[in-house]
């Protein structure tokens, strides 16, 4: 294996990692359910595919797959799209060309269609970035730990390990600070990989980053981040069981409570993930001054007598069976307005899951299951993960969902272009 983030089509870990991460998932059984509507308590579901949302993201040069995907409005018009792992390269005959390569995180830059925001703009409305090239001439990461304050994102930089990257499972939005001013707020999760292990399984939970982008209204190539290594994002190698400290990540969806309390509430709601085993994942909630996130000594911790704790040690969990990738909106449903989480099963069973509260802190609903994607279930050792709303592309009482289908067999992967690409559909909530 080669030792860079960067790397070639043919090497094995290409297709693993993702298989690792949707193993490491919650791994509960559901029942089989109809993948078209749903009756959730008195209201009702239905899902619709979003075949134009697709056709989008299949592209034939520079940016061909990726996963993760989630979205922030930057509130000037322009939607910032955040991709994990990504091909960079060209299709020939439906299959990943050769020289085509993978970098660990990369972004795009939507505007809206001639339509409005919910209908997908057409194949030049948006436009995807990466960071330079290496000094081996290689592609690289949009955003890398470590790199300079002082430099554009988009510069490759090898000052950074090449032993750590990002992936972009967290959230993101735009805040104003203490002085008024809007800022781009990032969570991203730092992976690390095992000390001289190169091999498929390679790598672990690194802990996170809180990363601010002041310039976010300029040209994303000048984009120019500042990083804040979160000391309450536990690593996998500090995690200890027996004594109550477990991998921990946090981010993964947040709320401004300025929205949903008319200006009466100054706090950011950031839900993370509490790692019992691989296997358990529970989610548990933190608040911030909604101006300062970066300043961890702020944050507070929902507990179980449902009080706020300066203690992380009292973060108390929220649901169970969870993943590590999910969102989480509040959204009008007639005339009620809700909180509504969306995330994937990690059971193999290809489904897109939805719980519900009224409050950010719950209490929130057992999951049910709204749809199965059954092109998963027509394809070899293929399974559907990392399922999102956002927001940004939907309309009051729905919601555009979007999820990636995937193989653990990499010859699969690297063959078939109809996967490792954004999938979406649109999900209707009446009267929940």
């Amino acid at each position: 294996m080669l030792k860079l983030p960067i790397r070639k089509l043919i090497l094995a870990r290409f297709g693993a990692r993702h298989c690792c991460v949707s193993i490491s998932l919650l791994t509960f059984l559901l029942l089989p359910l109809s993948c078209q509507t749903l009756r959730i308590t008195d209201g009702r579901v239905s899902v619709v595919s979003e075949p134009a949302w697709d056709r989008l993201f299949q592209r034939k040069e520079g940016w061909t797959g990726a996963d993760v995907v989630q979205t922030i409005s930057l509130q000037d018009g322009r939607i910032l799209w955040l991709f994990g792992d990504t091909v960079i390269g060209s299709v020939q005959d439906n299959k990943h060309a050769p020289g085509s390569h993978m970098v660990n995180n990369s972004i795009a830059i939507s505007h809206p269609s001639a339509s409005g925001f919910t209908t997908a703009p057409p194949a030049d409305g948006i436009r995807f970035l990466w960071g330079d090239k290496t000094e081996s001439g290689d592609p690289s990461a949009w955003i890398k730990p470590g790199q300079l304050k002082t430099e554009s994102i988009l510069v490759s930089n090898d000052r950074t390990s090449p032993d750590t990257w990002y992936w972009p499972t967290g959230d993101g939005i735009v805040l104003a600070d203490q002085n008024e001013q809007n800022r781009l707020v990032l969570f991203l999760s730092k992976i690390k990989r095992r000390d001289g292990d190169y091999g498929v399984w390679g790598f672990i939970g690194g802990g996170g980053s809180v990363v601010i982008i002041d310039n976010f209204s300029e040209d994303p190539a000048r984009w120019v981040a500042r990083t804040y290594d979160n000391p309450y994002a536990v690593e996998a190698w500090r995690a200890d069981p027996f004594s109550d400290r477990f991998e921990t990540s946090w981010g993964m969806a947040l709320i401004n409570g300025r929205e949903f309390e008319y200006g009466q509430n100054d706090y950011l709601y950031i839900y993370g993930i509490r790692e019992v085993t691989s296997a358990r994942k529970k989610m548990i909630l933190a608040r911030s001054p909604v101006g300062t996130p970066e300043r961890f000594e702020s944050w507070e911790f929902f507990t179980q007598d449902n009080t706020w704790s300066p203690r992380v040690q009292d973060a108390f969990a929220l649901a169970d069976n969870m993943v590590n990738e999910f969102s989480v909106d509040r959204i009008k449903v007639g005339s009620k307005n809700i909180f509504v989480m969306i995330q994937s099963d990690g059971a193999f069973r290809n489904q897109i899951l939805l719980r519900t509260a009224v409050r950010p802190e719950g209490p929130w609903s057992e999951p049910a299951v709204i749809y199965t994607a059954t092109e998963a279930l027509n394809c070899k050792d293929c399974f559907a993960y990392a399922a999102k709303s956002h927001l940004c592309l939907s309309t009051p009482g729905e919601l555009l969902v979007s999820y990636v289908v995937n193989s653990s067999d990499f010859n699969i992967l690297v063959n078939n272009t109809d996967i490792y690409r954004p999938k979406f559909i649109r999900v209707f909530l009446n009267q929940l």
